[in-house]
């Protein structure tokens, strides 16, 4: 296989401290380098990590109790690549001023490419660019991307962000087998046919963030989110489509509590006057970190949609936004046949090398079935056990083994 890759992102790496935006969910050296942070740095009892819920927002670097010159403390050194990794992510951090900017207008702070700032407010504009072009025994494949990113902050409690592109793509075989099959291009929502077989389509992600204190960031807007530790989550994954939530995070010491209100719908090929049906959900969290070493975790969820005998939506159930009830309660008192969810995950940092993780959801279940063992097909639960080994047999490797199960008609409910 053939490839050649030239991805100029040229957004920003810094970033006001007092923003309170998020990363990318995908931004995966971030997700690695916060990871890895929890796993081989030593943790001071005035803060732990909360890794289980993602995007991670940017104060999640100007509020970790750790030096880089105290890396002779952490029983495994950082090599060249993970020092790379924590400046790619701090850098984001500070707000540095250039001497010289490029014609005497761009870049006049480190990594902002156009920056806009006067007391209690700062914007950013950086243009996004990507190319990449490669071919296998499929044929050739490309992807073609250009847009921008925007964000800022008004005074030191409310932020945006957006990030838009317009992107045409031709995918290996296996890939647009499986569009063909679902009518859905991963992760996207609308798109279009471009040329004979590739796809055209924009990607555009915006919200709004709120600090009213320190404790609690509250985000509205669309975006996507992801629940637990694995490459995969059987609670939530960022597979979708951005999708309109509100998202509220409330992090107190050792505890951490999840709010996220959701607003989804199925995506379509077809235009015009066809509206395209909605259903809406509610997932809560509340996890405790174990001293330095763990944490555990318990949720629940509700996936609802309301409707009268015309057919016509009736939008979001008032009584699911409550943020500190058991939803399964208001299931019942609303004598209604919404499809509630339950799980528990877990996670445990070993010798500060492995970080051992699980995940279990259970729809529904009858014991006496369980004990029988007779596969019945309303025992509906998930099981996810995974293991990260960092700085493998003292080299700049590391691995990642994960095991997930998921009995028949889990997330359904009807068939």
């Amino acid at each position: 296989m053939k490839k050649l890759i030239l991805i100029l992102f040229i957004c920003g790496s810094s970033q006001l401290k007092a923003q309170t935006s998020y990363y990318r969910v995908d931004d995966e050296r971030v997700n690695f380098y916060l990871d890895y942070i929890d796993v081989v740095s030593e943790t001071s009892d005035k803060f732990v990590l909360h890794t289980e819920f993602k995007p991670f927002s940017r104060e999640s670097f100007s509020t970790i109790e750790f030096d880089l010159k105290q890396a002779s403390k952490i029983k495994i050194p950082f090599t060249s690549r993970d020092l790379l990794n924590y400046t790619y992510s701090e850098n984001k951090q500070s707000l540095a001023i250039r001497e010289e900017p490029l014609l005497k207008t761009f870049y006049k702070t480190e990594g902002e490419f156009f920056h806009y700032g006067k007391k209690d407010f700062d914007v950013f504009i950086n243009p996004v660019l990507g190319f990449e072009s490669g071919s296998n025994t499929d044929g050739p494949y490309y992807r073609n991307s250009r847009g921008a990113e925007i964000k800022g902050n008004i005074g030191k409690k409310i932020g945006f962000y957006t990030y838009l592109t317009d992107n045409q793509v031709r995918l290996p075989t296996y890939l647009s087998n499986k569009i063909a099959r679902e009518g859905v291009v991963p992760r996207q929502g609308f798109w279009k046919a471009y040329k004979v077989d590739g796809y055209d389509y924009f990607d555009a992600t915006g919200y709004i963030t709120f600090s009213p204190i320190k404790q609690i960031r509250m985000a509205f807007g669309n975006d996507r989110n992801f629940i637990g530790n694995g490459y995969r989550s059987l609670v939530l994954s960022d597979y979708s489509k951005d999708y309109l939530n509100l998202k509220i995070q409330t992090n107190i010491g050792k505890v951490s509590y999840q709010n996220l209100f959701m607003e989804l719908h199925n995506y379509s090929p077809l235009v015009g006057n066809t509206l395209i049906p909605k259903k809406y959900a509610a997932i809560h969290r509340v996890g405790v970190n174990l001293g330095d070493w763990g944490n555990i975790g318990l949720y629940e969820s509700i996936i609802f949609s309301r409707g009268d005998s015309a057919g016509n939506n009736q939008g979001y159930d008032l009584a699911y936004l409550n943020p500190i009830i058991f939803y399964r309660s208001v299931e019942q008192n609303l004598g209604s046949k919404d499809n509630a969810l339950l799980g528990l995950d877990f996670k445990a940092n070993i010798k500060k090398q492995f970080s051992f993780y699980s995940q279990f959801i259970l729809d529904e279940f009858r014991l006496e079935h369980i004990k029988a063992n007779d596969g019945w097909w309303a025992n509906k639960y998930g099981i996810q056990a995974g293991l990260k080994w960092f700085n493998i047999l003292g080299t700049n490797l590391h691995g990642q083994l994960e095991y997930n199960m998921v009995r028949p008609f889990t997330y359904a409910h009807t068939f």
